[in-house]
């Protein structure tokens, strides 16, 4: 069991990481989750957050793409030949992109990252990750998944008689950030962002100086997400699971979906940004760090 806690106002905020067993495509996933986290000698309480790795979803769900029925386009060839890539991956990646600003290719190791945009999110690579997903698959980002997290709320609340909120997440990184952090893929039974400009009673919220606050968010969700993150790992934890308890939190049936996004008119990034397809070249990964072992032995090998 691993467990982290965080003292916020006076209240004590928990996370619980529940290992799961490997889920596999048609599994009762929801069952799977309710039965870890009651083995785990942890039971469920109202306005607790059920944080699930979206791979667990998509593993149940069999969002996988079968990488020998992806047909390469000759944009996608190119790429993958002059970067020592697979075109079905390169293809894939640009399939699932609704956007695609350009990338980064790196020789040692051979991979490529792509800043995209998909739906309302810009992310790496459209979603699509080769990790922890069977040989031979891809595994690509949940459809409608806001309303797969009401799903499984109500079969939790079905299962155990608790009012939760659902919080799928999975990695994403920041530019000028040196690795990943969480970031919600989709949210259910409470309200991803808090106005700050105004204090629980509706009024007018001021700064500790007495300053008006005019453009205050507090991205509830994202945060939750990212101290989830850290017992999720980002490799073979096989923690799928966290219970975050006593998050303050705003729990309601009906969240502010559209809260959490910004459109890319409003962005003060994405307004910096043109779609292109240029791609830079990097000797290695980072310049203060070489390439991993394992990967250097099977490229010698």
């Amino acid at each position: 069991m691993h467990i982290y806690t965080l003292s916020v106002n006076s209240s004590k905020m928990e996370f619980y990481g529940v290992k799961l067993p490997l889920v596999k495509k048609g599994d009762d996933y929801v069952r799977i989750i309710v039965d870890s986290i009651q083995k785990s000698d942890h039971s469920l309480e109202d306005n607790d957050i059920i944080v699930i790795a979206s791979k667990v979803v998509s593993s149940a769900l069999g969002l996988m793409a079968d990488m020998s029925k992806i047909k390469a386009g000759s944009k996608a060839k190119s790429i993958a030949k002059k970067f020592g890539l697979n075109p079905a991956h390169v293809q894939l990646i640009f399939d699932e992109a609704d956007e695609v600003y350009g990338g980064v290719a790196y020789e040692n190791p051979h991979f490529v990252i792509f800043w995209t945009r998909k739906g309302g999110a810009f992310e790496i690579n459209s979603g699509v990750d080769i990790k922890n997903s069977p040989i031979g698959q891809e595994t690509i980002d949940l459809p409608a998944p806001n309303k797969i997290a009401e799903d499984i709320r109500k079969r939790v609340r079905g299962m155990s008689g608790k009012n939760v909120g659902v919080l799928i997440i999975d990695s994403n990184w920041y530019p000028l950030r040196n690795g990943s952090t969480g970031f919600t893929v989709g949210l259910a039974g409470f309200e991803p962002v808090k106005n700050c400009t105004v204090d629980e009673n509706g009024k007018p919220a001021f700064d500790i100086y007495g300053r008006p606050v005019p453009l205050a968010r507090h991205n509830v969700a994202d945060d939750v997400a990212a101290g989830a993150h850290l017992l999720v790992g980002e490799a073979g934890e096989r923690v799928g699971v966290v219970v975050a308890k006593h998050v303050p939190a705003a729990f309601t049936d009906r969240p502010d979906y559209e809260a959490l996004m910004l459109k890319p008119n409003e962005c003060t990034i994405m307004l910096t940004f043109k779609p292109t397809r240029k791609i830079a070249t990097r000797p290695k990964w980072r310049d203060a760090e070489p390439a991993p072992a394992a990967i250097t032995a099977t490229k010698k090998g």
